[in-house]
């Protein structure tokens, strides 16, 4: 579904759409009922304030986070959701399996590719590190 998305707002981009085309028409209640990482990903494209809503309604980000994901911002201590919700899905994941579980590593490439930012989450996806 989080590629989906990724293609619509592509897609949309390449033909003159806006942003506002892709606001989704969900009442309250069906976005509700939607899955919570295809939230994340939707708010990061649209920040439309009904889904907003849907995911504080869940009550899983903290007020002080959400002054951050809103600046498009993240910081250690965020979990991996959050950062989506700033950041958008990354360009890539890696995940690194140890005896304490499995940690991941999120890549975000810069516009041109020369550039990648590297998050690194714990065990219980809580962003330890970021690197330039």
């Amino acid at each position: 579904m989080r590629k989906a998305i990724r293609i619509v707002i592509l897609c949309a981009g390449l033909l003159g759409c806006t942003v506002d085309d892709l606001v989704p028409r969900e009442t309250a209640d069906q976005l509700d009922r939607e899955d919570t990482n295809v939230l994340f990903s939707v708010y990061h494209a649209t920040h439309d304030p009904k889904v907003k809503a849907a995911i504080i309604r869940r009550k899983i980000i903290p007020d002080q986070d959400w002054a951050l994901i809103d600046q498009y911002q993240v910081a250690v201590g965020m979990y991996n959701y959050e950062v989506i919700a700033a950041w958008g899905d990354p360009d890539d994941i890696r995940n690194r399996t140890t005896q304490a579980g499995t940690k991941s590593k999120f890549i975000y490439n810069d516009c041109r590719g020369c550039h990648k930012t590297y998050l690194i989450f714990d065990t219980d996806g809580v962003l330890t590190t970021i690197v330039n």
